[in-house]
Formats: C-alpha cells, structure tokens, sequence
C-alpha cells in the first residue's frame, strides 16, 4: 500500500474500523469500551491512567506479526494506524495537543522502535536489552504542548521497527566443532546450527528454529563433525541429530526422554572418531557409545556419583585415537577414559581456581590433528585451560570474567584443529579464536541477537493521545527526584527542582517531567 499523509479527519477505509480521528472520546458515552477493544492490551484492558479524560481520544498505532514469522536482520516496518489501517506518517491537526503516553512491546533483542517528530532526531522508544519484558510506561517529552503552547500547529509522527541484527549475532552459543575450512556452532538458545569460515569466522549458512521436527531444535548444546557429517546433542528434544556437513540438510535421529539404551536426559556433549559416537548424557550421569553410521547403541558406562565410574552431570565430551575426554562438570573434573570399552584410565580436578582445579568445566576439545593437548572451558572459572593429553598435567590457562580480549563470561564450548582453537563464549554470545600455541587472542564475531523475534506475540503498541486545545490548562508537570524518588508537582517551565520530600537538588530539561 503506498503510504500517504493523513489529514485528521478521514472515511471509513471499508475494513470495519471507522475512523473517528473527528470526534472526542469521552468515557461517559461508552466509547471507551470501543478504544479497550482496539488496544486489545494485557487480554483486553487497559491501564486506568491512560483512560481518556473528557475531550480526549486515543489514537492508536500497531505493528504485530503471526507467532513463527519473522522481520528479517537490517529489515524495518512502520507501525500502522489501527482506525485507517495505513502505515505511518500520521498527521495530528492544528488545535489539538498530541502526546504519547504509552508503548507496549514484546520483540527481542534484535529489534528497536524508532520514534520521529516533526523534525526532532529520531528516539529509539526501546532499546534491545529492554525486549520482551512488556512493559510500558509514559514518555511525557513525546507532547506538542512544550513548543505549541496554542495547538496552532499540525505535527507529523512516525513510527518505525528497525531489526538491527546481522548474521553475526548469538544467543548464549553452548557448542563449537571445526574441521580446516568451517565452524559449526550450536547457537543455543537461537535454536540453530550455524555454519561460518574458520579463516574470518564470517558467516556461511544456518538451519533451525525451536522445535521437534527434523530441522527444529531445542536448546542444542552440543556438536561435533566428521569429514561429511555433523552430529548435534539436540538437549531439550533429548535425541541425537545427524546432518550434512555441507548444506547441513537433515540426514537421521535418534533418542527420547528417558534412560533406555535409545533414550537420552538432556545430553549436552558429543564427540565422534572414524567409527563411533560418544555422547556426554548429562542428566543420566554417563557417557553413551553408538555408532556414527546409523547411531545405533553399543555401550553406556556411568551414574549419578563422584566415583571412577561415576559421574555428575557431565556435560562435555571429546576424543583422540584410543580415549576419550570426559568434563564431568559438577565433579569439576577431567576424566580420560578409554575409548573401546569406556573404562576408566586416569582423572584430574577438583573444584577451585587452581592450576589443577576447575569450576563447572563444560567443554572440552583435543587437537585433532595431533592430539597432543585438551583444551577445556572452564566455565565457572571463566577461563580456557590447556593440559596434555598424556598424563592431564597443566600446560597454560588465559581469562577472567569479562568482555574483553582476554575475558570470557562462562564460555562453555570448545574446538581445535591445527593452529587454531575456537571458543563458545557463552554469556557473551560470540565466538572467539585463539592461537593454540599460546592461547593468544586472534579475533572474535558475534553479539547478543538473533537477526529475528522468536517470542509468540512480536508486536509493538503506540498510544497518542490527542486532546483539544483550551479544555484544560498545563501549568505544572510532575518531576521524579533522581535520588528519593519522590513525585514533585513543579511548574511547568521550572528547570531547577529541589525535592519537596528529601530536599535534593537536581536539574531537569524544560521538558522534563509529566504534564499535569
């Protein structure tokens, strides 16, 4: 639909919703029942101090989106005026005020809402890190009446959703598995694998959304890869995914919630050699063998305890020639085991932040085109530990807690091949390279995002009241103490506030403050 400009007062548009842009709500001719209806906000009510007073009226602009449908990353959408059904620009009219007195909105992180007025710079409503949280409040410096005094004026809105994500974004990534040209990360709480260049870690290609069917998933947290094929611990679906490595197309599955030989409680690790699987079975306490060709069960050795035997939530896995590496993550513990017959060989660890202590290591890697060291995040720690394989005697360890180069925030994944090791940094939703040598920081991708909502609702609401001039006086504005928090009724010009309850002085803008 071409968009135009809206005067005030417009027809019927023929979609069962009149415009009443002309008339005044009042709440005592049953008309409020209609705005409630429109603004279908919190399961049909409204909030008794948006309630319009006498000689006032809502207009109301919305932009919502069927639950599984997306605004894709650096896409924007303008938010339409529900009575007319035509996007923004809306036109309020000379002898009215306009204010906005409250917004409503549920997309993600990826997603902000752009407010523009007249010509002021535009005002992003919302930022990323408020999304989804539904909540609303007034934005009072949104009010013609700060430079119009006398509603001479007509004044232009718009309204505006920006998907400000990339490709490069995550959300809390779990698992990483490598070969020599490309990543493969569980990017887990997007519900997906993506595919990336190990040389750059650019973008190459991803699969998923949460669900069960064959290119769904559910919290995926672990993943490794062979010379054609992927293998995904799929968590919350409790089965094993595996897929191709080149298009990452669906292949076979297996598994369901339970402790059966074919079923899996929330497994979190997984690693392969040139024949079988090895699946670190998190919730059953054991570690699970299966073959790689047709994920058949072969063997399972553990349950719930701190013996050699045992295990406590483990949840990474890897493997190099004749072993495997378990991270028994709250025995806070290394575990080499050996791979033909999973018994046990030899173990490291105890909780703590020494050379030789761990604190909820959840991934592990071996080099795997030498096999001479593991690699371990060391989650809790917030750090990357390096041990030989031989023996699982320390070698070297870089991080604390934190953003930067050499920072990480519970990093929970981990992959080697060759030169480079690639990290899961999870709480800081990238992905980091390093030089396996020495740990030495290389470079990083990634922010918090998904390049789309995926919550059920995806919408944004705007309120604009429009009131007639004359019909009430804006002398005074409430202003709230920046330190007590006490609500002080001031005049309307005032710029200068002394609380009126804990005596702090502070400054505000002209328009500072709620108009009362």
């Amino acid at each position: 639909m071409p968009e135009k400009e809206r005067e005030f007062a417009v027809e019927d548009k023929g979609r069962g919703k009149p415009d009443f842009s002309e008339k005044i709500h009042d709440i005592e001719s049953g008309q409020l029942s209609l705005v409630a209806k429109i603004l279908e906000v919190e399961k049909g009510k409204i909030y008794p101090e948006f309630w319009p007073t006498k000689d006032e009226r809502f207009k109301v602009f919305l932009k919502s989106f069927p639950t599984g449908s997306a605004l894709p990353a650096g896409d924007s959408v303008k938010l339409l005026d529900i009575e007319t059904n035509l996007p923004c620009p809306y036109n309020s009219p000379a002898g009215y005020y306009a204010r906005l007195v409250e917004w409503l909105g549920s997309f993600n992180q990826a997603c902000i809402l752009e407010v523009t007025l007249d010509s002021l710079d535009p005002f992003t409503l919302f930022m990323p890190a408020q999304a989804q949280s539904h909540e609303y409040e007034r934005i009072a410096f949104f009010d013609t009446r700060y430079w119009d005094l006398e509603a001479e004026d007509p004044h232009t809105w718009n309204f505006v959703i920006h998907n400000i994500a990339s490709d490069d974004q995550f959300d809390y990534p779990r698992g990483i598995a490598c070969d020599d040209t490309y990543l493969y990360v569980a990017d887990t709480y997007n519900h997906r694998i993506v595919k990336r260049k190990a040389s750059d870690l650019s973008f190459v290609s991803k699969i998923g959304s949460k669900g069960s069917g064959d290119d769904q998933l559910d919290n995926p947290q672990g993943i490794t890869c062979d010379d054609t094929y992927l293998y995904v611990a799929d968590t919350y679906n409790h089965r094993i995914v595996k897929r191709k490595k080149s298009d990452l197309s669906f292949v076979s599955k297996i598994g369901s919630q339970g402790s059966g030989n074919d079923q899996f409680n929330t497994p979190g690790g997984i690693a392969c050699d040139d024949i079988y699987l090895y699946v670190a079975d998190t919730y059953n306490h054991r570690i699970v063998k299966r073959k790689k060709s047709d994920l058949s069960f072969v063997s399972k050795i553990g349950d719930s305890g701190s013996g050699d035997d045992q295990f406590s939530y483990p949840a990474g896995i890897a493997s190099y020639g004749t072993y495997i590496y378990v991270a028994d993550t709250s025995n806070h513990r290394i575990v080499k085991r050996l791979a033909s017959d999973l018994s046990f060989d030899s173990k490291i660890g105890a909780q703590g932040s020494g050379d030789d202590q761990f604190s909820y290591p959840a991934g592990i890697a071996t080099d795997q085109k030498y096999g001479t060291f593991l690699y371990i995040a060391d989650s809790d720690n917030d750090r990357i530990v390096k041990r030989r394989t031989s023996d699982l005697a320390f070698v070297s360890k870089i991080g604390a807690q934190g953003s930067g180069d050499d920072q990480f925030d519970y990093p929970a994944g981990i992959a080697s091949y060759g030169t480079y090791i690639y990290v899961a940094d999870g709480d800081n939703d990238r992905i980091v390279k390093r030089v396996a040598y020495d740990l030495t920081f290389i470079s990083k991708i990634g922010s918090l995002g998904s390049g789309e909502y995926s919550n059920g609702r995806g919408s944004a609401d705007i309120v604009l009241v429009l009131q007639k001039a004359g019909t009430e006086k804006m002398e005074k504005k409430t202003v709230k103490c920046s330190k007590c928090g006490y609500m002080n009724t001031v005049p309307l010009k005032q710029t200068k506030i002394t609380c009126q309850k804990c005596k702090h002085k502070f400054v505000v803008p002209f328009y500072g403050g709620e108009v009362v």
